[in-house]
C-alpha cells in the first residue's frame, strides 16, 4: 500500500526456502536458487518479461552481487545494512566486479537513473 501512494507496485516476490545445514526435511539442501545462485534472477526474469542484461542487482550481501554477476546482471552493494562489514571482507577484485558501491538504496536509485541508456 505504501508503495502504491507513491506510483510504484511490486511485480513479484521470490525467496528461497532452502538451507544446506538449517532448514528441516526436503528444505535441508544446497539448491542452485539460494544466493549466490541465479536460479531466482533467472525464474522472475522469465516470469516478468525482464532483460538481466539490462538490469541490476542491489543487495548489502556478497552473495546479492553474485547472484547478480551469475545471471548476467549489473550489481551494486549497499553500504547500509551489513554492507560494511561485508565490504570488509571483500577482495580488491570483488569489489571491483560490481558496477557501484552506494551508500544506501537511494544512493543506487540515483547512479541507475544517471547511467541508464
Amino acid at each position: 500500500e505504501l508503495l502504491k501512494e507513491q506510483g510504484t507496485f511490486v511485480d513479484g516476490v521470490y525467496y528461497c526456502p532452502h538451507h544446506p545445514e538449517e532448514a528441516i526435511g526436503t528444505y535441508k539442501q544446497a539448491c542452485a536458487c539460494r544466493k549466490p545462485g541465479p536460479e531466482m534472477l533467472v525464474r522472475a526474469a522469465a516470469d516478468l518479461d525482464i532483460v538481466l542484461a539490462e538490469s541490476y542487482m542491489i543487495g548489502d550481501h556478497w552473495s546479492d552481487a553474485g547472484a547478480g554477476l551469475a545471471a548476467g546482471c549489473q550489481t551494486i552493494l549497499l553500504r547500509t545494512g551489513h554492507g560494511l562489514q561485508e565490504l570488509e571482507k571483500l577482495s580488491p577484485e570483488q569489489k571491483t566486479s560490481v558496477a557501484y558501491i552506494a551508500d544506501d538504496l537511494t544512493d543506487a536509485a540515483d547512479f541507475i537513473l544517471k547511467n541508464r541508456a
